[in-house]
């Protein structure tokens, strides 16, 4: 058996982590994709035997943004978001975890591939390997613009 939740609302949830380890959510009209002040943000800690607990709840800012601070606790288990404006309501119930981040590690991948996607038989193969190392770090800090 395979369940999905699907939402029907018009409140759109982009979540991600800051370095600090805190989680930052921006509330956006999934209709327009403009930021979403005043949204109420709720962070929940999973619990499956006992039933999931409310630890905290936000009002989004005029950019739509809700931060997380880490806190002593919270880096023990997973989380999830429940956002309510009205009689929308969305939920990003992706586990959500309170940890620093790891410092990117150098890497090193390669990436093949054919000048075509289809081949007939007999066709000759045209292949191209680019190889490449290095780290994952992105220049630009935050999830959007205007972030801290």
């Amino acid at each position: 058996m395979l369940a999905a939740a699907l939402n029907v609302t018009d409140l759109v949830l982009v979540t991600g982590r800051d370095d600090d380890g805190g989680a930052e959510v921006r509330v956006l009209s999934g209709t327009t994709g403009a930021p979403l002040a005043g949204v109420e943000v709720m962070l929940y800690r999973f619990d499956w035997q006992q039933g999931h607990r409310r630890i905290e709840a936000r009002a989004a800012g005029d950019d739509g943004l809700v931060r997380f601070e880490p806190r002593l606790g919270r880096e023990a288990g997973p989380h999830f978001l429940l956002a309510r404006r009205g009689a929308d309501v969305a939920v990003e119930s992706d586990s959500l975890w309170f940890q620093g981040r790891e410092k990117p590690q150098e890497a090193s991948a390669c990436l093949i591939y054919t000048d075509r996607s289809i081949y007939r038989p007999q066709q000759k193969v045209l292949w191209k390997v680019l190889a490449y190392r290095g780290r994952g770090e992105v220049e630009a800090t935050g999830l959007w613009p205007g972030a801290r």
